[in-house]
């Protein structure tokens, strides 16, 4: 299983409700400030935890072209990057004084009894052979699975708080609410279908369309711009 830096649960299986209840899910860091903000990724196989840790550095920022509320309050987007990296494992014998709340939380869910039963197990096999470190291709195509899916939780992210099936229809509301606001004749079944001011819902959808777009935009720069920096 696995948790992701907006707190994303990946396979949570019996503890995803207990991961859930400890760890809020965090849909819109990429319009909050997180300059200095230490980050743990963290991976567990079973009986260890894999933790990836960095800290968030702001490099730039732009501001949203249009409001995201009735209010014209505007967000602002942070593009930022990776530092201090570091990577390391833990186990349930290992001493956690030294870790960060996030981690101790999360360790005290998945160090279960059958964890710890399995984490001794290990310990009474035979040694295996150490295989060879990673060549330099493949450590390229880690960092390239890495950098694809933290966009793809980024575009996650951006749909949080809708259904898969509300997800499916946000194309053909987007349609139908440009059919209003130019004043065509078409069919719009689904904006007729919410009742009231079909003007007042094209123009809502119309803005949230945007401003999804704008940060599904900037994602994907990142995106780009990683995978490029890439050798």
């Amino acid at each position: 299983m696995k948790l992701h830096e907006d707190n994303h649960i990946q396979d949570g299986g019996d503890k995803e409700s207990a991961l859930r209840e400890e760890f809020s899910y965090r849909p819109h860091m990429m319009y909050e400030d997180r300059n200095g903000e230490r980050v743990e990724v963290l991976t567990f196989d079973g009986y260890e935890i894999r933790v990836e840790a960095w800290t968030v550095e702001v490099v730039g920022s732009q501001q949203a072209l249009k409001p995201y509320n009735d209010a014209g309050d505007v967000r602002t987007i942070y593009e930022t990057e990776r530092t201090e990296e570091k990577r390391y494992t833990l186990n349930p014998d290992s001493d956690l004084t030294d870790e960060s709340d996030r981690v101790k939380a999360f360790a005290a869910i998945v160090f279960d009894a059958d964890a710890v039963a399995r984490w001794e197990a290990s310990q009474l096999e035979e040694p295996v052979e150490v295989s060879d470190p990673p060549t330099e291709a493949e450590l390229i195509e880690i960092e390239r699975a890495k950098i694809i899916s933290e966009y793809q939780a980024a575009i996650r992210s951006l749909q949080s708080g809708y259904t898969p099936e509300e997800v499916l229809t946000f194309d053909q509301k987007a349609r139908e609410a440009r059919i209003i606001l130019a004043g065509l004749k078409e069919p719009t079944p689904l904006i007729d279908a919410l009742g009231g001011d079909r003007k007042q819902h094209a123009e809502r959808i119309i803005a949230k369309a945007t401003l999804f777009a704008q940060a599904a935009g900037a994602a994907e720069q990142e995106r780009n711009r990683r995978l490029e920096a890439l050798p």
